[in-house]
């Protein structure tokens, strides 16, 4: 059984932000073959003023 990595990071390229830092996927790639790896990538937003 592979152990299992969680990563939760703001600064993981995603669909909302692309342009972040490659830092954390860069670690992600580097271990890909020795580790089952999830990513949840957080943005955050302001609230809309109403």
């Amino acid at each position: 059984m592979a152990k299992v990595i969680v990563h939760v990071s703001g600064d993981y390229p995603d669909s909302c932000l692309p342009g972040k830092t490659r830092a954390v996927s860069s670690l992600v790639e580097a271990v890909h073959e020795a580790f089952d790896q999830h990513v949840y990538s957080i943005n955050r937003a302001s609230p809309s003023a109403t």
